[in-house]
C-alpha cells in the first residue's frame, strides 16, 4: 500500500471528542466503540454547518506520552454554533501521506493503520492525522481515505 504527498487547506471539524491510547491495544478497543457512541447519540443531526456532500471525519491529535485524543464529527464551512457537548477544530493547512482505504470500512481502516504504523520510513509530525468519509448520499459511501501529517 504506497501512499501519495499531499498539501491541504485547512480542515474544520466539529465532533465529540474522546482520549485514548494504543498501549496494549487499548485504542483498537476503544475506537469502534467512539463510532457506536457517535451513532447512538445521533450526534450528527446536532453538527450545524456540515459540508455537502456529508463528509464523515476521525481526527488523532494532541498526541503525548498518555495517548492521544480522537474527535469523530463532520467536516463543516465554519466552527459557529458548536453545540455544548461537542467540540470544533480547525486543522491546519499542511503536508500530508494520503493512504487509501477499499473494502468494508472497518475491515479496511484497521488494515490501513497497520501498514501505517509498519512504515520505518515515514515521516510523521504526529499534529494531527485524520481518516475521512467522503459520501454520495447519507448512506452511500463514495470514498475512504487516511492522512498522516508529516513533517
Amino acid at each position: 500500500m504506497a501512499y501519495t504527498l499531499v498539501r491541504l487547506p485547512a480542515v474544520q471539524v466539529i465532533g465529540m471528542a474522546f482520549k485514548t491510547k494504543d498501549h496494549n491495544q487499548q485504542s483498537v478497543r476503544d475506537i469502534p466503540n467512539f463510532w457506536k457512541a457517535y451513532f447512538s447519540k445521533n450526534v450528527e443531526a446536532s453538527i450545524p454547518h456540515k459540508v455537502e456532500p456529508l463528509k464523515r471525519i476521525c481526527v488523532y491529535t494532541s498526541y503525548n506520552p498518555e495517548g492521544y485524543t480522537v474527535i469523530i464529527g463532520a467536516c463543516v464551512t465554519k466552527l459557529e454554533n458548536v453545540p455544548p457537548a461537542l467540540i470544533g477544530r480547525e486543522l491546519p493547512p499542511g503536508e500530508y501521506a494520503l493512504f487509501g482505504m477499499n473494502g468494508p470500512v472497518e475491515e479496511a481502516a484497521a488494515k490501513a493503520w497497520h501498514h501505517i504504523q509498519s512504515i520505518a520510513d515515514l515521516p510523521r509530525a504526529y499534529t494531527h492525522d485524520f481518516e475521512l468519509y467522503e459520501y454520495e448520499k447519507a448512506d452511500v459511501l463514495r470514498e475512504a481515505k487516511i492522512f498522516i501529517s508529516v513533517k
